[in-house]
This record gives C-alpha cells, structure tokens and sequence, in this order.
C-alpha cells in the first residue's frame, strides 16, 4: 500500500481507522491540522464556503457514507489550499455484513486550479469573440432589411448572416 501515490484508509465496522498508507498520511496532513484547529479550514467546492467537521469525507464513511470524487479545498480562503478527492466504499464479509470501509484520497490541486484556467480562457475567448459577432449580425441585419439594398447584394448578405449565426452558435456551445 505504501507503494502507490494516493492515499488509502481502511476502517472498521466500529468507525475507528485500522490501517493507512504513507501517501494517506502525506496528502492527509492538512487534515491533521484541521483537526487540530478550534478553526475549520475545509471549504466546499466554491473554496470559500466552510464545509462542517462533521462533513468531512473520512468523518462521512465512518458513519457509514458512501461516495466517490468528493472533492474538498483545505487550507485559509485565499491564501494556499489544496484539493484532495476522497472516495468511499463500504466493506462485507463473506456473510455479507458490514466490515467497515475503505477510503481513497488524492490530491487534485493542480487539476482543478489547470480547468479552473482553461474555463477562464474558453470564458473570455468566447466573449471577445461574441461581441464582434453580434455587432456583425446587427449591421448585417440592417442592410438586409434596408429596401435601397440591392436583390444580389441583399442574398450575398443573408448566406453572411447564416454563417454568422452559425459562428454565434458554435460561440455559444464553447461556453
């Protein structure tokens, strides 16, 4: 177990913590802070909403939880903090009776800060690219229904209308 790079705890039926795994103890550190701390430091996705003791991904399966990519942000709002995903499956014995769980943590800070990135990207991207679009539509849209507008002109102008809105469309499934 202490050869693999994500962190794996074994509890029993009675909720205690039987075995863990040297990854367990590097990526579970920050936990043992938290627990260690009058003040939480364990934040729902959004990293800023406080997520309860209680809540935690190992408190949850020594209740009996079951779950899997649990994703939570430990360390202070705005300063340092790291993602760790915890999944959580129940254990039977061969009569079928709970025997407890194991829990798999890893850490996933850098994944989740990398598609925090490219979100803000495709976001602003998307958005340098719809003004001007719709800015065009508009001016396009004005000539077509312009009566001066000639019949040849006004069809040329109509398929740069459709392909305009194709291009808005396709903008648009981007965000």
């Amino acid at each position: 177990l202490d050869a693999v790079d994500f962190g794996i705890t074994r509890i029993d039926e009675t909720g205690a913590i039987t075995v863990t795994n040297d990854a367990h103890a590097r990526l579970q550190q920050v936990l043992a802070d938290v627990e260690a701390d009058d003040r939480l430091q364990a934040y729902h996705a959004d990293r800023t909403t406080p997520l309860p003791r209680e809540e935690l991904p190992l408190e949850r399966a020594r209740r009996g939880a079951v779950f899997q990519d649990e994703r939570v942000w430990f360390g202070p709002p705005g300063g340092l903090q790291r993602a760790l995903s915890f999944t959580a499956r129940r254990l039977l014995d061969a009569d079928g009776r709970d025997n407890g769980a194991v829990v798999v943590s890893r850490d996933v800070t850098v994944e989740m800060l990398a598609a925090r990135a490219r979100d803000e990207v495709i976001s602003s991207v998307s958005h340098e690219l719809r003004t001007p679009l719709t800015s065009i539509l508009g001016y396009i849209e004005l000539a077509i229904d312009d009566p001066a507008t000639p019949p040849r002109i006004r069809s040329n102008l109509q398929i740069a209308d459709r392909n305009a809105e194709q291009l808005l469309e396709l903008v648009s499934d981007v965000l």
